[in-house]
């Protein structure tokens, strides 16, 4: 792959611990009452443009074929995936009271390895895999599918072809069913990934220029818009989260950090980001269990506890992020790459 560009594994970084803190309020319920705001939802949507940006970027000006392209996806996604969906059904069967997201289903179980979108046993309405982050991931395979027949095409019809697709999938979906595969795979979080995609053609293409003033009023406007418009039902959580995350990235392309020193810990957390986004509910579902043996139902409503649990389950959940990216991400990655060269 390319050069990383620090400023997108910061918002790697970023997006992931947005992820965890949403979670992180789910485990004990007056936690949710006193954390309100939905911006950390919002992670998610970072992730869904980064992505579309990563895959343009890291193929500009490559030879790649559609089959080697998406062989290196599966090899990057599927492993641990596999070995932390497999380990998650292994603690329901030995320890179901940690684990309360899941109900033993064997086809659910089996599409879940396989990325194919269906409805949870546990949450009927939610298209839900075993491992419930994991939905993203479904998405992420579709979007790495449709990149891979793009690149029969020249760079510069890439765009085109994914342009016309993904809209006009948005647009069939609009009058689809509700609950079906399409209406799953049509839904306007898909363009997520458009945007992003449109990002990486300006960038690789030198339409964004270094412009630290124009770059921070971006990154604050956008960041203030996302804080704002959680409080307004604005029908798609494109329109709240998906367009300020456009505006995020867009401003972490332009502000240069050429002279600012590194951030290793940012830097750190946004490679090791995949494993902490897969890994935080095991951390998490731990951390719960501990509260509920040690609390005895005490700290309600206290508004430092809370902060104090906060800023603990997110901090034990990179850690154990970090510990599972380096003891099994990057060994097993490195060893399936060298053996497929």
């Amino acid at each position: 792959m390319k050069n990383e560009i620090n400023s997108i594994q910061y918002l790697r970084a970023v997006a992931v611990i947005m992820v965890v803190f949403v979670h992180a309020t789910d485990q004990v319920d007056w936690l949710k009452e006193m954390f309100t705001s939905k911006i950390g939802y919002g992670g998610v949507d970072l992730f869904f443009v980064i992505s579309g940006f990563i895959m343009v970027y890291s193929t500009h000006g490559r030879t790649i074929t559609p089959g080697k392209f998406i062989w290196l996806r599966i090899l990057r996604i599927v492993p641990l995936y596999w070995l932390l969906t497999i380990a998650l059904v292994v603690i329901a069967f030995l320890a179901p009271s940690v684990v309360r997201s899941i109900t033993l289903d064997g086809w659910h179980f089996a599409t879940s390895l396989f990325f194919i979108p269906q409805l949870s046993p546990a949450f009927p309405n939610q298209f839900w895999p075993v491992l419930i982050p994991g939905w993203t991931l479904n998405y992420e395979m579709a979007f790495y599918s449709l990149f891979a027949i793009a690149l029969f095409f020249s760079s510069n019809v890439r765009l085109v072809f994914l342009t016309v697709v993904m809209v006009g999938l948005v647009l069939l979906g609009l009058d689809s069913e509700k609950g079906t595969l399409f209406s799953f795979y049509s839904d306007l979080i898909i363009l997520e990934f458009l945007l992003g995609a449109v990002l990486g053609y300006l960038f690789v293409h030198g339409y964004l220029k270094k412009n630290n003033v124009l770059g921070y009023f971006i990154l604050l406007s956008a960041v203030f818009s996302w804080w704002y418009l959680q409080s307004f039902d604005l029908g798609h959580r494109f329109f709240s989260a998906g367009l300020p995350a456009f505006f995020v990235v867009l401003a972490a392309l332009i502000i240069d950090l050429s002279s600012v020193r590194e951030f290793k810990l940012m830097h750190l957390i946004g490679n090791a980001s995949y494993s902490i986004y897969l890994s935080h509910v095991f951390a998490l579902g731990f951390l719960r269990a501990v509260w509920n043996k040690v609390s005895y139902g005490s700290g309600q409503g206290d508004i430092y506890l809370g902060f104090t649990l906060i800023v603990v389950a997110i901090a034990f959940s990179v850690i154990v992020g970090i510990i599972v990216y380096e003891m099994f991400e990057k060994r097993i990655n490195l060893k399936l790459r060298r053996k497929t060269h």
